[in-house]
């Protein structure tokens, strides 16, 4: 397996220096982008991707299977096996937490293989051990050392089990936590998507392809030397520049003389802007890459991006870039990323209440992955939510959070019942009442 330790230099670059660069101009470091599949499904697609080689990102695929990570190999991957004194190279079976433990284990070479890196890309196959373990702690170790994240990632099928489907959910929290732009890609979304009759193979072409496409249009966009628009990175970073917050993201395609309309069609009704963790629309920046088999009139790239922002909004701040793909011929794909909530995105509210708190209590704050931030006034202060002064016997329970209302506040709360005076004043009267 790879050492990262001994091969920084050796790191292929995306980007090269223009011709027409004189020999005194100091030339910018390339960009180092990395494709980082994490669990057996993810570590397959980032063979897919590396064999295609659209784009001149470095591929990495970190698992606990030696058997996967040699298969990635032969396709030019670069592997990181994961600790191998705990899963003995044969993966870390359905337990996520031997998937963590793992990634903890080997935190020095996932260090390495982080040092120098522009932007992480990250595919990570959620359900069982590896995937939903591991991925968490290297999208960790991404924040901690400063290097921006986007993060895939595939929740199993519900037929999968409960504990596929607790381990996934557990991990989609952490990993939407700490990620700087986080798609979700829910398996069972496929059945809704693939035609009747479809088989199971057509199914995961859709998923692949949602993921081609987004990883490749990230890419594309960054390191982009076929088109006259390029996104660079700093503006890609201002694009999502809090952790937490709801990613936009979206594909579409068509082909021949309606291409563009079958592309918009299809962008605007991708299944994926409906997932729990995603934004429908009124996004405040986005992100547009089209991708055409020869050179796009301007008319035409001025239309496609104002309908797009039309659609999904990106008011606050839109970027545009568009590639020629020869091997496209009179296909076009367009691919949208999008944030909302910056102001506040992800956040930890700590309680805050009117009286002394009870000691059962529990200390900390909750995560908010919302962006409804209407309710603070002064934009450095720290919002509060002054629930549990109120709850009584709710207070030891989880907040269900969801753009910062509480779903599940109990019927007494939302109706705004005072429980002590009620009960006071039910005292007072039963205490009145003549004895028999």
């Amino acid at each position: 397996m790879e050492n990262f330790e001994e091969r920084q230099s050796a790191t292929p670059g995306g980007n090269t220096a223009p011709d027409n660069v004189s020999a005194g101009t100091p030339i910018p470091p390339p960009l180092r982008l990395k494709v980082v599949g994490v669990g057996g499904a993810a570590t397959r697609m980032v063979s897919q991707l590396c064999a295609a080689k659209t784009f001149a990102a470095e591929f990495v695929a970190a698992d606990t299977s030696v058997s996967e990570l040699v298969a990635a190999e032969r396709f030019g991957v670069r592997t990181v096996l994961l600790g191998e004194n705990i899963t003995g190279g044969i993966g870390a079976g359905t337990e996520a937490s031997r998937g963590a433990a793992a990634a903890k284990a080997s935190e020095e070479t996932l260090r390495a293989m982080l040092a120098g890196t522009d932007l992480i890309v990250l595919i990570a196959s959620l359900g069982r051990g590896t995937g939903s373990g591991a991925s968490v702690e290297i999208v960790n170790l991404a924040r901690e050392t400063g290097v921006p994240s986007v993060c895939f990632a595939t929740t199993p099928f519900s037929w999968e089990g409960v504990k596929s489907t607790e381990q996934a959910s557990v991990a989609i929290d952490a990993l939407h936590a700490n990620s700087n732009a986080f798609i979700l890609i829910e398996n069972n979304l496929i059945a809704q998507t693939v035609a009747s009759g479809g088989s199971f193979s057509e199914g995961f072409k859709v998923s692949d392809r949602w993921i081609e496409s987004g990883v490749t249009a990230c890419c594309r966009m960054l390191l982009n030397t076929s088109g006259r628009m390029r996104v660079d990175l700093a503006s890609f970073k201002n694009l999502f520049p809090n952790v937490g917050t709801r990613t936009l993201f979206s594909v579409g395609g068509g082909e021949g003389g309606n291409a563009q309309e079958e592309a918009l069609t299809e962008l605007f009704r991708c299944p994926l802007l409906k997932t729990r963790t995603s934004v429908a629309s009124d996004a405040e920046t986005l992100a547009i890459h089209i991708e055409t088999g020869t050179e796009p009139p301007l008319a035409f790239v001025n239309e496609t991006v104002q309908r797009v922002k039309d659609r999904f909004g990106g008011d606050l701040r839109t970027l545009s870039s568009y590639a020629i793909n020869p091997s496209l011929g009179n296909r076009l794909e367009i691919c949208v990323f999008g944030a909302a909530g910056l102001r506040k995105a992800s956040r930890v509210v700590h309680p805050v209440s009117k009286k002394k708190k009870p000691d059962t209590v529990m200390p900390g704050g909750v995560l908010v992955l919302g962006a409804d931030d209407d309710d603070v006034s002064d934009g450095n202060a720290e919002p509060t939510l002054a629930l549990d002064d109120r709850l009584g016997g709710f207070a030891e329970t989880r907040h269900r959070l969801f753009e910062g209302k509480d779903l599940d506040t109990p019927t007494y709360i939302r109706k705004q019942i005072n429980l002590d005076k009620t009960l006071a004043k039910k005292k007072k009267e039963f205490g009145g009442a003549p004895k028999k």
